[in-house]
């Protein structure tokens, strides 16, 4: 029997994850937990063959350096890494804290299952063939910073200020990234690397605050001016303007999960392939409509996505 300690802070994913672990004949749970101290605490007490460690948890606690301590304190515990960002520099740093897999929330359960399994088989599982071209690629922090500020249509005089470095550091940084991955331009890698999921973008950093996103939300930027989303953009989708602003607004009254819940239907998810994302019912999804439209103020899946997309065309 694999017993399995789950350490993540989102609910609905938690007992999820517990009732499909449950479901399994050669699984149990051996403990629940969305805080990262609890978590050493809790391996300590119930000896757990495996622990599935989310990498963002409460008060943005680090779950890799949860399971570097793991490591280093109880090293017959299998670890594996589970996040819904696509940031490149989470597999590395997963590696390095010496965890045996890593796995996407994206995946579906039985994938989750085979990682699980495999681990337990001494077969870490990383990201598969179709992104070890990238994954084993060691980005510097300035070198990622570099890439999403080109992303957002920075220029090199803009990148200078925003790093407080020099323009002959800023090209050896450019020269560097185009020497690893084999593009001819830093755009088109920026790019490439955001589309496919391996850079996380400014707006959805993690290491950006709750504030700064909301606020990269409400305006756009215009070289070194700051103006107001235009109203033409509003008109173009038949939408109230003081209306979308209360919306943005009301983004910050969803909870974590609502909040997880609302960036797949931002990036086109159906509520069933929501559902199926999360290992949960699409009953449950339903439920967390209801609040997600109370509290936004809306009536509606597409009314949502008139005002993700305009908030989208603000950044």
């Amino acid at each position: 029997m694999i017993r399995i300690l789950i350490v993540e802070d989102m609910i609905l994913l938690q007992e999820s994850l517990a009732n499909i672990v449950n479901g399994q004949e050669d699984m149990e749970v051996a403990g629940v937990t969305a805080n990262a101290d609890e978590a050493l605490i809790l391996c300590r007490e119930t000896n757990p063959d495996l622990a599935l460690i989310d990498v963002v948890m409460e008060d943005k606690a680090s779950g890799i350096a949860v399971a570097a301590e793991i490591r280093r304190e109880m090293p017959n515990i299998k670890i594996v890494i589970m996040t819904a960002l696509p940031e490149i520099t989470f597999i590395d740093a997963a590696r390095k804290a010496g965890a045996h897999s890593f796995v996407y929330k994206s995946s579906d359960c039985q994938h989750l299952l085979y990682v699980i399994r495999s681990t337990m088989k001494d077969k870490g599982i990383y990201p598969g063939p179709g992104e070890e071209g990238l994954t084993k690629i060691s980005f510097s922090d300035a070198e990622i910073a570099v890439i999403r500020l080109v992303y957002h249509g920075k220029q090199q005089n803009e990148i200078i200020q925003a790093l407080s470095v020099s323009e002959d550091r800023v090209k050896e940084l450019i020269s560097s990234i185009l020497n690893k991955t084999g593009f001819d331009s830093i755009t088109k890698f920026s790019i490439y690397a955001v589309a496919n999921g391996f850079i996380v973008p400014i707006e959805q950093s993690i290491h950006a605050s709750r504030e700064e996103s909301l606020q990269k939300a409400c305006i756009k930027e215009t070289g070194d001016f700051e103006e107001p989303l235009d109203a033409n953009d509003a008109v173009q989708n038949n939408v109230d303007l003081s209306a979308f602003y209360e919306f943005k607004l009301n983004v910050k009254n969803l909870s974590r999960t609502e909040r997880v819940i609302f960036s797949f239907y931002t990036e086109g998810y159906s509520a069933a392939e929501v559902a199926k994302k999360l290992f949960v019912s699409l009953d449950t999804i339903k439920w967390h409509n209801k609040n997600i439209y109370r509290k936004l103020k809306i009536s509606s899946l597409k009314e949502l996505r008139v005002y993700a997309q305009m908030i989208k065309a603000s950044d």
